[in-house]
């Protein structure tokens, strides 16, 4: 086990496999890196249109959810968002999602990348979330560093490859950095009530419950938690 020692990292991107997922899972974190002077930089990879308990909520719900996630946002002073748009529940690990990703990080030039943890055993996972983490991690290394891949992004778009040193992997089994957000916390319980679509409760005090009770699954005894699994690579 390891605390976060406040290391710096310039550019941050995270990549979310649909609107909330990055704010529920680790949005104290991302306050806290902008705190300490991180540009942080959102990529959300579907569209979020099929995750609802109402069946009728059809067309209308893109939208909402893009809506949800600028809100969110807006609340950590997020650099910037790119949604991909493409299908919930229908994300692939094919050369389409890994180009609009690998494009991602040659345009932000990321420090850190965050996103969702590919490998889980014991637990369920969404299908999305389990492509997404894979992806980005092909996207990190080797695809977006090396020049012959995508070759079309830097002659063209002149998107240079570049190297990313770390990738923070949310929902992992195996943790191995542990980020103290009780400064934060408020932010995230923020950041996290404005997707209304994808919650049980718009009680405050609920939500900051459940909130806390995720942190205690994570360690016991702790309220104020966010863990991931990091992965390094030499730059």
């Amino acid at each position: 086990m390891s605390e976060y020692n406040e290391k710096q990292f310039s550019s941050v991107l995270v990549i979310s496999p649909h609107p909330y997922d990055a704010d529920l899972w680790a949005s104290g974190t991302i306050a806290k890196l902008i705190a300490t002077g991180s540009s942080v930089h959102y990529a959300i990879c579907s569209d979020g249109s099929k995750t609802s308990a109402d069946p009728y909520q059809g067309e209308n719900l893109k939208s909402v959810r893009m809506q949800e996630q600028q809100m969110s946002a807006n609340y950590l002073s997020i650099e910037s968002i790119t949604f991909f748009e493409l299908i919930d529940g229908e994300l692939e690990d094919d050369d389409t999602f890994r180009k609009l990703i690998v494009k991602e990080i040659r345009r932000q030039k990321p420090d850190l990348v965050i996103t969702s943890e590919p490998y889980r055993k014991r637990l369920s996972w969404h299908r999305d979330h389990r492509i997404t983490g894979q992806v980005a991690l092909d996207s990190v290394y080797p695809y977006a560093r090396d020049h012959l891949h995508y070759q079309d992004l830097w002659e063209n778009e002149q998107l240079e490859p570049h190297n990313t040193g770390a990738i923070w992997f949310w929902g992992s089994e195996h943790p191995n950095i542990y980020i103290d957000i009780e400064s934060t916390f408020p932010l995230k319980i923020k950041s996290v009530s404005e997707h209304k679509s994808q919650l049980n409760t718009t009680d405050y005090d609920v939500l900051e419950r459940q909130l806390k009770t995720r942190s205690e699954q994570v360690k016991p005894g702790s309220i104020y938690l966010e863990a991931f699994r990091e992965v390094t690579f030499r730059v």
